[in-house]
């Protein structure tokens, strides 16, 4: 013979995990420089130009909250006859709150273009390279859902047994949930050449998304409990 009997009242459905954001989008590398050239009608050197920055990543997206769970429902009165060596356990269980969804990785920054030559005939100029793009940024977390409320219970027993065994009741409320993972920023771009062969400066990084918060708990109610006396 088991030590109790454990009634479950309904309890609440949980709430839906949040939808996790979508990443963002990496950057094509930025146009070259212009070489340098002769112009012969002027006799002039058109000097070249240096390569175009690249293009900022895009931001990946911010998770979706996870949805609260669902609160369980009332249960005002339950009526009882105890007769055996058995521990009752009546619970009343809400639902959880959803999990929120997780950030979407940041976009890489576009590669800087390279700087252009010079024409042999024209006097040697330094140009600079264009610089790499900067990566996105990751995207936040989303909040967890709360967890649902516990229904109020209101028990009324009668003892057959006459041994006084006890009966438990438990108004248990959904726990909050998690909050998704904030999402790592995208790489920075790769400077490009100069016109010496060194390269120009690289993008920055992309900041990493924040974590999502929690849920926060629902409240839970206080189970009244009484033992009646049978009837005469």
């Amino acid at each position: 013979m088991d030590d109790f009997v454990d009634i479950l009242i309904d309890g609440g459905a949980n709430g839906a995990n949040g939808v996790g954001g979508q990443p963002g989008y990496d950057q094509e590398p930025a146009g070259d420089g212009k070489p340098g050239s002769y112009d012969k009608k002027k006799h002039q050197c058109i000097p070249p130009t240096g390569g175009d920055d690249g293009k900022p990543g895009e931001n990946g997206e911010n998770g979706q909250p996870g949805v609260s769970g669902g609160s369980s429902c009332d249960f005002i009165f339950y009526a009882m006859q105890i007769n055996s060596a058995q521990k009752v356990v009546i619970h009343s269980q809400a639902g959880n709150g959803g999990n929120g969804g997780d950030g979407g990785k940041g976009g890489k920054g576009g590669n800087g273009g390279n700087a252009g030559k010079s024409d042999t005939k024209c006097q040697e100029t330094f140009v600079t390279g264009g610089k790499g793009g900067n990566g996105g940024h990751g995207g936040s977390g989303g909040a967890g859902g709360a967890g649902g409320n516990s229904g109020n219970m209101s028990v009324f027993y009668t003892d057959y047994s006459g041994e006084g065994l006890p009966v438990q009741c438990l108004c248990v409320a959904g726990a909050g949930g998690k909050g998704g993972q904030g999402a790592s920023g995208g790489n920075g771009g790769t400077g490009g050449f100069n016109s010496d062969g060194t390269f120009a400066q690289n993008g920055i990084s992309g900041l990493s998304g924040d974590a999502g918060a929690g849920g926060k708990a629902g409240s839970s109610a206080e189970a009244i409990v009484k033992q009646v006396p049978a009837p005469v």
